[in-house]
């Protein structure tokens, strides 16, 4: 009689629900989780919603699967997005929703940006804001003018280079514009023009005639200061010279070989001053019964010869040969070997030289 009171207790027990039962804790069962991977190229950060990604360059979020994520880019001050890679595209917003480990890429770019370097007489210091490609646009200076008995000639004109650097935040530029030369005055011959002109030439036996100073050359030196540095180089004209108060041209600053300066007269005893070539100075010029200028060194022009009126020759990556009677000759000019895009004009631009960068 009292296991069938038992059982009946049982059996009304597990009617009424009074019967325990275990379950498994929902919350103690981890959701499979996928890995976003992100990877900055350029100047520039990533970050998500939600959080877990922040990058300036490559960094890995976890996440549950299924999850979106909003990516969203910030570029720093001299930089432009440019657009994404992986598993988006475009340059408008970025949503992914994890399926299984994801790759990601923002690439960043330069923003546009111009830089002008006018002539200061001093070097002057600069640095990419970004790493790409910067155009150069870069003007040795021109010649001063001789005097007679009134100021002589045209003022003859310094060089340009147009060329391309691929450069970055890093790298540093000294940058050396060349200044115009001076003219020849009653008072004597013209100075060369700053970085690499030569001073002009003066005759006083019978009045003076002088000489126009040479024009400096303008130059782009990489991450040093010293000649063997120099990147591109736009070389300076020649100073005029007078030759019995007529003027005698200078020759035009750069190309590969500077300009000669022009004949006092025709003579095949006159010998005309050489602009600089890419491996020497220029010749300096001669007037029979008179001095030979001398000839042009590494940067630097030769100034006219004593007791004559010739031209100072102009700065370059050779400098040119001084005049005698006759005009001074110009610059060459010089790309590195890392240049691209190189154009050389010689004979373009007047009064001081510039620098114009364009990226």
């Amino acid at each position: 009689m009292s296991h069938l009171r038992t059982l009946t207790f049982v059996v009304l027990a597990a009617a009424c629900g009074n019967v325990q039962k275990t379950q498994p804790d929902a919350n103690l069962v981890d959701a499979p989780s996928a890995t976003l991977t992100v990877n900055v190229s350029g100047a520039g950060h990533v970050t998500s919603t939600p959080a877990g990604i922040d990058c300036t360059a490559s960094c890995m979020g976890s996440f549950e699967e299924g999850t979106t994520i909003t990516l969203v880019p910030a570029s720093d001050s001299a930089a432009a997005f440019n657009g994404w890679g992986g598993a988006c595209s475009g340059a408008g917003g970025c949503e992914v929703v994890l399926r299984g480990d994801t790759t990601v890429t923002a690439n960043f770019g330069c923003a546009s940006g111009m830089m002008t370097f006018d002539f200061t007489g001093a070097p002057q210091s600069w640095s990419p804001p970004c790493a790409t490609t910067f155009n150069f646009d870069v003007r040795g200076a021109a010649g001063g003018l001789g005097w007679g008995v009134n100021p002589l000639g045209t003022a003859t004109l310094g060089g340009r280079v147009q060329a391309s650097l691929v450069l970055h935040p890093t790298d540093v530029l000294n940058i050396y514009v060349g200044g115009v030369g001076a003219d020849g005055t009653t008072s004597g011959p013209g100075a060369g023009g700053y970085n690499g002109g030569g001073t002009g030439g003066a005759y006083t036996a019978s009045g003076p005639q002088c000489g126009g100073g040479g024009g400096g050359a303008t130059d782009i030196r990489l991450n040093g200061a010293a000649l063997t540095d120099r990147a591109i180089v736009a070389g300076g004209a020649g100073g005029v010279a007078s030759c019995g108060n007529i003027p005698v041209q200078g020759g035009g600053g750069g190309g590969l070989t500077g300009g000669d300066g022009a004949q006092c007269n025709a003579s095949a005893n006159d010998i005309t001053a050489k602009g600089g070539t890419q491996s020497a100075g220029g010749a300096g010029g001669m007037y029979p019964g008179y001095c030979q200028a001398a000839a042009g060194t590494s940067g630097a022009g030769a100034p006219g010869c004593a007791g004559a009126g010739g031209g100072g020759a102009g700065g370059g990556w050779f400098g040119g040969g001084g005049g005698s009677w006759n005009g001074g000759a110009g610059g060459s000019s010089f790309t590195s070997a890392a240049a691209t895009n190189v154009v050389h004009t010689q004979g373009f631009q007047p009064g001081n030289g510039q620098v114009i960068i364009t990226w």
